[in-house]
């Protein structure tokens, strides 16, 4: 009865707090029905990591690491005050462990990572009766407000099926959002413009590159000459020259012809700055140094171990304690249990010292 007191006391405490009393005057009543409207562009995130190439690179990058660094299940343990790690057969560590029969607990976090970056919002299910864990997806819950309780369950809609789950079977993870408490904001939003700039100029290269007529060199000669000869003359130019063979062949002009390459056009070089540009300000969006997704473009084997190490102190272990907190936060760990990264596995690059091997 202890936890059913708890629970009413708070209910009663809440209608006067000043927090919930300003939330439940955003609250609509067909929003309680309904859920609260999702923001319009969570299905349009979850496709962008599939079609931009930059998206995909840092929000894997970011997604892969933190699925290598597992999440602890503590309980409760004599002496009092310490804590030793449950096993995946207690029942209570199962669901974090285990996951399901088709998803280990490295799966689900990177999952549940992506799904952040690209919607700002992961839910799971936490299915207590088979002690299972079933990632949703985000761009089909819906939170259902509450004017006292905050949230009173979630809905998740899919080709025409309403399921409707009570707000202690689903974890929300969120990033922070400064418009909407109950939804969080992906950083994807942020590089929206950015990202868009690049889809177009990647379209127009596209288009280019099937309808352009734009030659790699012009060669002259200095009188007219009839189209069987510039057959033969292209024909002869193209298998002496042509090919990788022919790339370094000394080329020979005889009776006044003359052979001018097509140089980058100042319009080219603008698209390829804007490109670069583009590809900056999604990697800092996400929080990616240049050399995690492979660009060594200003990176020598010094700074880009900093860069390294930088990553996954400030971008990738956050993420990670995240979600742990938010397990932590919940109720589906008993009392005196916690969550915890384990980070044994990376002492050595979360340290200061330079790793071994590599120097300027």
């Amino acid at each position: 009865m202890g936890r059913i007191r708890d629970l009413f006391r708070r209910a009663e405490k809440r209608p006067n707090d000043k927090y919930f009393r300003a939330a439940a005057a955003e609250v609509w009543p067909y929003e309680v029905q309904h859920g609260r409207p999702r923001p319009d562009d969570l299905a349009q995130g979850l496709e962008t990591s599939a079609a931009h190439v930059w998206v995909y690179a840092c929000t894997n990058a970011v997604a892969r690491c933190a699925a290598r660094v597992p999440i602890e299940i503590l309980k409760p343990a004599a002496p009092r005050g310490q804590q030793v790690t449950a096993l995946p057969s207690d029942p209570v560590a199962r669901p974090f462990l285990a996951v399901n029969d088709f998803m280990s607990q490295a799966e689900l976090i990177e999952l549940t990572v992506l799904h952040l970056l690209l919607t700002g919002n992961a839910y799971w299910d936490i299915e207590r009766q088979t002690g299972e864990i079933w990632p949703l997806r985000p761009d089909r819950v819906s939170v259902v407000p509450h004017s006292t309780e905050f949230v009173s369950g979630y809905l998740y809609r899919n080709r025409g099926v309403t399921v409707r789950f009570d707000v202690d079977e689903v974890v929300h993870f969120k990033l922070p959002n400064p418009s909407d408490p109950w939804y969080g904001l992906a950083p994807l939003r942020a590089a929206f413009d950015s990202v868009q700039a690049d889809r177009y100029a990647i379209l127009g290269s596209k288009q280019f590159q099937q309808h352009g007529a734009v030659p790699a060199g012009i060669l002259t000669a200095p009188h007219a000459l009839d189209s069987e000869q510039v057959e033969r003359l292209r024909g002869e130019w193209k298998r002496l020259y042509g090919g990788p063979k022919g790339r370094q062949r000394v080329a020979v002009l005889q009776g006044g012809m003359d052979f001018r390459t097509i140089s980058i056009s100042a319009r080219d070089a603008e698209v390829i700055a804007q490109r670069k540009l583009n590809r900056e300000e999604i990697c800092a969006v996400f929080g990616v140094p240049p050399a995690v997704v492979g660009l060594f473009e200003y990176a020598n084997y010094a700074n880009a171990d900093v860069q390294e190490r930088l990553f996954w102190r400030n971008t990738v272990i956050p993420h990670v304690r995240r979600i742990a907190q938010r397990l932590n936060e919940s109720d589906v760990l008993p009392q005196g249990w916690h969550a915890e990264p384990d980070l044994s596995d990376l002492a050595t690059l979360l340290s200061d010292q330079p790793t071994q091997g590599r120097s300027n």
